[in-house]
């Protein structure tokens, strides 16, 4: 399997359970575990995680009811996370909801927060 691979929890797919991936995850169905990834986890606008994420590049447009944690992470407009977010960049749309804890390392290069319009 290659770095790049796609896995994907597509829409109407629930899976409980723990998942680890080589590549990138696509969740558009529910996920009741923690999810990691090497590249990149999305979760969809019908996607639902109640767990920890953890991959260099997250972006959330569905829900999360968990940590999330990256090295980029991006919250779309009309997304829920409940949960801690820690990223050396962190973007989040206006319309987005978070009810947590967001942490942005200081003295890291290139490390930012921004409010992106939705």
């Amino acid at each position: 399997m290659t770095e790049h691979a796609l896995s994907l929890i597509a829409e109407a797919t629930a899976l409980e359970g723990n998942l680890r991936v080589t590549g990138s995850l696509r969740v558009d169905g529910d996920v009741e575990g923690d999810l990691s990834a090497t590249r990149r986890i999305q979760v969809g606008k019908s996607g639902r995680v109640c767990g920890s994420i953890v991959a260099p590049d997250v972006e959330v447009a569905g829900q999360v009811d968990g940590a999330v944690r990256g090295d980029r992470v991006r919250v779309a407009a009309g997304a829920r996370v409940s949960g801690d977010i820690r990223a050396e960049r962190l973007e989040i749309e206006t319309g987005a909801r978070l009810d947590g804890n967001c942490v942005v390392p200081l003295g890291l290069s290139g490390a930012a927060l921004e409010a992106v319009p939705g």
